[in-house]
């Protein structure tokens, strides 16, 4: 195998899967973060915009902090379909104590089977390119 083709077996078969498994366990971590510290509080929905073909739908919402604060927030950052809620419906938040401005409508984010499921997908396109790269 040229060297060329080796530049690319390892792009394509082990850093692109490296690069994906460091941003799905980064994703992970914040979900456990949220999990772990979160506080949960009742929000309100404020208007949904829908997806659009390649955009995932959006969920605007309020919630007030324990000293009266009151926070502003979208995400949009799952496929999730938001179109059942609507302006003014109830929506349990959680946010981080430590820094309020981040937050999330609760049971969002990834969880251990599809961090596990991508981690073992990954592994084998890697343990593949370097069965190919180091191979005979």
């Amino acid at each position: 195998m040229n060297l060329l083709a080796k530049v690319v077996t390892a792009a394509l078969f082990v850093g692109g899967p490296a690069l994906m498994l460091v941003l799905q366990w980064r994703d992970f971590a914040v979900t456990w973060r949220f999990q772990r510290r979160g506080q949960r509080v009742q929000g309100k929905v404020l208007r949904v915009d829908p997806g659009k073909v390649d955009d995932n739908a959006a969920v605007h919402y309020a919630f007030c902090l324990p000293d009266g604060t009151v926070l502003h927030h979208e995400y949009s950052e799952t496929s999730e379909d938001w179109s059942a809620l609507s302006p003014g419906s109830p929506l349990e938040v959680v946010y981080l104590p430590e820094d309020p401005r981040r937050s999330r409508p609760m049971g969002t984010g990834i969880g251990w089977v599809r961090t596990g499921f991508w981690t073992l997908v990954m592994l084998g396109f890697m343990a593949g390119g370097l069965d190919v790269l180091l191979g005979p």
